[in-house]
């Protein structure tokens, strides 16, 4: 028996070889679209990252730049063409959970903010870490967009073919049998979520089916009123089959096989005044068009489709202060920090008592009272010494009164034009940053300071903010800062 090795004949052709699956442009040939094994060497990348990243050593703020720019891009590829499974989806996001709370080290360390707030958008409250269930269905919904909005493309030709439609040329046809698995009916169980912030402008009504095409916002008629439907005489009637114009009068006839009685009537008087009401004036001369209910006038953004996702998943917080927190010239390991302070989840020692630890509960700054937020960088009396020499330093700058969360919600945040203004919009990170670490100082290395070198160091530090982003020149913040600091 002779046996012929692939190779031989790769020889003759004058090609390469491999088995399945094979990578071809990233994407597996020959794997299954639903199997683990696509999906393992996207796991192994994201580990291979972090073994390169020192994260015991980054701050919570380097981790996040680090999860938002590398680990949540690496699955776009994939997430293009492929359903990730919910398996694979739940492991990749342990590894961001993990890498934020406790970096790369084994030790195990609580996160201080449930995961569902950090994929909430910033103007929510929460992180913008990318969900990347809601971003694989964005992705995958161009595929809607596209099979909608380009006509007589050639591919769209090839899947009307295999997966043909009787009923709407807007939408591809149900996949059954064999063709369940595969990668296009996939990417087809998203096509709801796309269905529901797309709508079809109807035109004149040629093209475009009365009852199952998606040409009223949010649902097609027959999934509205299913026992009319179920009656229809011409279930792919187009609009235009069923709106009549004749001079002034104008009107609709849905031609049904059978009488109608109790609810399926009631429902068909429902369906007539919507039809009067409501989608009459929809009707007008011209092909149909397909139109991105988000934003109208530029059509569809795998972003829009996100932030549309991700907004009805995680609501968060209303009324955040988004605009106080995350600026642009203050350090993004500061301004997690502040982040962290507005859910009220630093580990003070009032929220290490909750846990269940055993610690006596006093603020290491005045000696006098309980440390919680809200006394820590506000009442305390230490604090406020520091912030008497920020006001004397700016008298722009006035000490926050009240708790954490309504300082934070009234705090400056209009872009200012001068130095004494800039300094007053950083002033409270500056502040609260310096006040944290004092904080640790004494209670990690038995070391402290006096409140008014605490005011100088937050001084420089928001003047270094300054100048390093040159919103104000250099030598004018060098002036500013050897004058005003004398005054503390």
């Amino acid at each position: 028996m002779i046996v012929v090795l692939p190779s031989f004949f790769a020889s003759i052709f004058g090609c390469n070889w491999s088995r399945d699956p094979s990578i071809y442009l990233g994407f597996p040939l020959g794997a299954k679209p639903n199997g683990v094994r696509i999906w393992e060497p996207l796991e192994a990348s994201y580990k291979k990252n972090l073994q390169g990243w020192k994260g015991r050593h980054l701050s919570f703020g380097a981790r996040l730049v680090l999860i938002k720019s590398i680990l949540s891009s690496k699955p776009v590829h994939l997430f293009s063409l492929l359903k990730a499974p919910k398996g694979t989806i739940n492991r990749l996001e342990q590894i961001q959970r993990q890498f934020l709370w406790q970096g790369t080290g084994i030790d195990f360390k609580s996160p201080l903010v449930r995961w569902e707030v950090c994929k909430a958008s910033r103007n929510n409250g929460g992180l913008g870490i990318i969900d990347l269930a809601s971003f694989n269905s964005a992705l995958l919904a161009k595929w809607a967009w596209r099979f909608s909005a380009d006509r007589d493309s050639w591919w769209k030709s090839l899947i009307s073919i295999k997966y043909p439609n009787s009923l709407s040329s807007w939408q591809p046809g149900r996949i059954h049998g064999g063709y369940s698995k595969s990668v296009w009916s996939n990417i087809c169980r998203d096509f709801d979520k796309f269905w529901k912030l797309a709508c079809l402008d109807p035109g004149s009504g040629s093209d475009v089916s009365f009852w199952h095409d998606y040409w009223c916002p949010g649902s097609t008629l027959a999934s509205r009123y299913p026992r009319v439907a179920a009656a229809a005489l011409h279930p792919a009637a187009r609009i235009s089959d069923l709106h009549h114009c004749s001079g002034e009068n104008v009107g609709w006839v849905i031609p049904l096989n059978c009488s109608l009685r109790g609810g399926a009537e009631r429902e068909r008087l429902e369906l007539l005044n919507f039809l009067n009401s409501s989608a009459a004036g929809r009707i007008s001369n011209g092909p149909g068009r397909l139109v991105w209910l988000p934003n109208p006038d530029s059509g569809f953004s795998v972003s829009s489709m996100y932030r549309t996702l991700v907004d009805d998943l995680f609501p968060g917080v209303a009324n955040y202060p988004v605009a106080s927190i995350w600026k642009a010239i203050i350090p993004t390991k500061v301004c997690f920090f502040l982040w962290t302070l507005s859910h009220l989840k630093l580990r003070t020692i009032d929220k290490l008592k909750s846990w269940g630890l055993n610690l006596a509960n006093r603020c290491d700054l005045c000696k006098c009272q309980e440390e919680t937020a809200n006394h820590l960088f506000v009442d305390c009396a230490f604090v406020r010494d520091v912030w008497s020499g920020i006001t004397r330093a700016c008298p722009l700058v006035e000490p926050p009164r009240g708790d954490i969360v309504t300082v934070l919600q009234s705090w400056p945040s209009e872009v200012p034009d001068n130095v004494n203004s800039w300094f007053s919009f950083t002033a409270l990170h500056s502040v609260c940053w310096h006040v944290w670490r004092e904080r640790n100082r004494r209670i990690f290395n038995d070391c402290s300071s006096p409140a008014r070198v605490v005011s100088k160091n937050a001084c420089k530090e928001v003047i270094e903010w300054i100048s390093a982003h040159n919103k104000v020149d250099r030598y004018i913040c060098s002036q500013w800062l050897n004058e005003r600091i004398q005054r503390i």
